[in-house]
């Protein structure tokens, strides 16, 4: 259209954030930064004005940011439960057995009971919370063996663990050097039509994703062999830049493969590549179970003669004797749900190609950066802005409410899923929907249905054939049908913090307002309701990242090194596992891993929450916390807290209060051990050359010694706990 105005004066207007793309594809025409809905033409004055819309086909929409709002703390969140096996750093696996009161030196305290094999018991005073943390092992997986008190079965499973861990990054650091020294294909600078598809994008990038995408091109136009992995929730934008990336190969003459784990995947990767790139000559193809027969073959046969630019598939890609003319980048997205063999060929395809690895499932951000010079890792952990929140509520069983809740999802053109999580129980199920909502069309699976049966019933479902899917948790991950904007989770009490998450991040996926309804059974116990809470709770997208999602984390990390084909990681659990690999990655790295020592603090305070102030539910979560508060403004936040939740403190938790702003005094001075025995006796330990200062005219104010040791120097100081306070506060430490 602009080579039929070549007599016009012609202005393109755009949002003033995109003025430099606009500028870079159309150089001798005047931008003008103001955001128009669409274009006109002054015949007159011979002017023509087109806006981004008339160019692109599509509005650029600026996301709006949703401020998050605050909830339960996450610490609430990962309370350990009466029952619950847990793992202590020096001692093993046992079973919680709760929080019992005892008395040491005739001064009572908390301390936390820990049962192990052989009937054998541990308490563990509070001072010592944080060396227990819940187990975390695979999921589905018979429960761990106790360890027994006494022996060195422990101290032998973590340095097995502590090998394994050491082979594993060892293999990694060596795959890096050999990448960094092998030639790889240098990929051209972006090309005009690189910059249409980009400027394309109905959306504003997060600053994340420009990031990453920074990276991947980075990567892809040196001549070292591409191999980057892109962590990130589902929708935070994976997908944008691995089509991207697909387009940069393909504009130099180079065959992409995008290798998924379910027929599904395939078929929506497929959708929304050909949505994006559609308007290209790009051929995009897809090889599943579902492409068989003569269309296989043909398909084959073209992808051989370099006929098809990018093709989507599933394991076939792998196993159906696949010839590429001239393969030049792999995307493999959650390749740890591939099986052992298929992974061996992902292997041989890798060689001297470029590798770009997708995984929603998150990683810690500490293991992340301790990665940085062992994989190169890029993270997307900002949510997309503007997404409308998912309104959660959780309910006891009502036929009209549920009823409701469907038709009004059905009346506006949506789908709806289901969520019943009990094989035998589930065409009981479909018979009561069936009863309420005659007129829905019900498809049901579950993960025992032959996998073509299962595949074809949910391409039909996204293919809008049924109205509800009634289904198993077989939905958590792996599937994204912007139409199905309500779920139903029954006997949702039964299911962990992450395992709903995931399911209620099913829906919400387009610009529609999203339900999620928690069914709770009549007897579900209090921890459990206080879990669907805390999930109602925080309805944003991301919020799981950051609040719900530490169990994942960790098993993400599991599956980022490979720890499903190393017992390890099930034999000590996944968070010490995890731990062990961020000390051996920041080693292998060459950084010094600082033991940070915590100061003994024992001065004979009845010191803990009483039953009558917080109820037994709260009390983990509150001192594992505390415990981890080492700053004076997070424990006056920690204070305001507990006096908005429980009211005012009593004796006993002033007390806590004042042993953790000792600790906190006494870590930054170095002090190892604070001890009453009379007098307070403030001790150093001389191995770590601490050079004490005390500020002049101290002695005039308070009455104390000082006594150098060989082992440790100790102050010792007649006071009350009030000027012991304000003493150390008088001390400082030279540098």
């Amino acid at each position: 259209r602009i080579k039929e105005l070549q007599d016009y004066r012609i202005f393109i207007s755009c949002e003033p954030h995109m003025r430099r793309e606009i500028e870079e594809l159309f150089p001798n025409t005047l931008v003008i930064p103001v955001d128009l809905v669409e274009g006109f033409i002054l015949k007159k004055d011979k002017i023509a004005v087109f806006s981004t819309e008339d160019i692109f086909g599509v509005r650029r929409h600026q996301r709006r940011w949703v401020q998050p709002r605050s909830g339960m703390p996450i610490e609430d969140l990962e309370e350990i439960t009466k029952g619950d096996y847990v793992v202590h750093s020096d001692f093993g696996i046992g079973i919680y057995d709760g929080i019992k009161k005892i008395n040491i030196d005739g001064v009572a305290t908390d301390c936390i009971l820990i049962k192990y094999r052989n009937e054998d018991k541990l308490y563990v005073p509070i001072s010592l919370f944080k060396c227990v943390e819940k187990f975390i092992g695979d999921e589905g997986a018979p429960p761990p063996q106790l360890s027994s008190l006494g022996r060195d079965e422990w101290s032998v499973r973590k340095q097995k663990a502590r090998e394994d861990i050491e082979k594993i990054m060892k293999e990694l650091l060596l795959l890096y050097a050999e990448r960094n020294v092998a030639k790889g294909y240098p990929f051209s600078p972006d090309t005009v039509w690189q910059k249409e598809l980009e400027a394309s994008f109905p959306y504003e990038e997060t600053l994340d994703q420009t990031k990453v995408m920074e990276e991947v091109k980075r990567d892809m136009e040196n001549d070292t062999p591409v191999d980057r992995l892109v962590c990130g929730d589902v929708g935070f934008g994976k997908t944008e830049i691995a089509i991207r990336a697909s387009m940069k190969a393909v504009m130099d003459g180079k065959q992409v493969g995008v290798l998924v784990p379910t027929t599904i995947l395939a078929e929506q990767h497929l959708e929304t590549f050909k949505k994006r790139i559609g308007n290209f000559p790009v051929r995009i193809e897809q090889l599943s179970s579902f492409v068989t027969g003569g269309k296989a073959t043909a398909l084959k046969r073209d992808i051989s003669e370099g006929k098809v630019d990018i093709i989507i598939g599933t394991h076939a890609l792998l196993r159906g004797k696949v010839v590429w003319k001239d393969l030049g980048l792999l995307i493999i997205d959650e390749e740890h749900r591939f099986g052992v063999r298929d992974k061996e060929k992902i292997k041989m395809i890798k060689k001297g190609v470029a590798v770009l690895s997708l995984s929603a499932t998150p990683i810690p951000r500490t293991l992340f950066q301790s990665l940085q010079g062992i994989k190169n890792i890029s993270y997307l952990s900002t949510p997309p802005q503007g997404r409308l929140q998912i309104v959660t509520k959780v309910i006891k069983w009502n036929d009209e409410e549920i009823t409701n809740a469907i038709n009004i999802e059905l009346e506006r053109g949506g789908q709806v899923y289901f969520v019943h999580n009990e094989i035998k129980t589930i065409m009981e199920m479909k018979d009561t929907l069936m009863r309420m909502i005659p007129n829905a069309r019900i498809s049901v699976v579950h993960g025992r249905l032959p996998k073509r049966r299962l595949e074809k019933r949910m391409l039909e479902f996204l293919l809008g054939d049924a109205d509800i899917l009634l289904t198993t948790a077989i939905i958590g991950s792996g599937i994204d049908i912007t139409n199905v904007n309500t779920i139903i989770i029954n006997r949702a009490n039964r299911f962990g913090l992450a395992d709903l998450h995931q399911l209620r991040g099913r829906v919400g996926r387009g610009d529609r307002r999203a339900y999620c309804y928690l069914i709770t059974d009549s007897n579900a116990s209090l921890v459990s309701m206080r879990r669907l809470k805390a999930v109602a709770n925080f309805t944003e997208l991301g919020a799981g990242i950051r609040l719900a999602m530490k169990d994942l984390e960790i098993r993400g990390a599991g599956n980022l090194l490979g720890a499903e084909q190393h017992g390890h990681a099930k034999n000590i659990g996944y968070g010490l596992y995890l731990r062990l690999i961020e000390e051996t990655a920041k080693r292998l790295n060459g950084e010094k891993i600082e033991e940070i020592r915590e100061p003994i603090i024992d001065i004979r305070l009845p010191a803990y929450f009483p039953d009558f102030y917080v109820d037994g539910e709260h009390k983990m979560g509150l001192y594992k916390r505390l415990g981890r508060i080492n700053t004076s403004p997070a424990l006056l936040d920690f204070v305001a807290e507990l006096k908005d939740r429980f009211g005012p403190l009593p004796k006993e938790v002033e007390n806590l209060i004042t042993i953790t702003e000792i600790k906190i005094m006494a870590q930054r001075l170095g002090v190892s051990r604070i001890k009453r025995d009379g007098v307070f006796l403030i001790e150093w330990d001389n191995k770590l050359k601490k050079r004490i200062q005390i500020k002049e005219r101290t002695e005039k104010r308070y009455d104390f010694g000082i006594n150098v040791g060989k082992e440790a120097t100790v102050i010792s100081l007649s006071s009350d706990i009030g000027e012991l306070k304000s003493f150390l506060e008088t001390i400082s430490i030279a540098e």
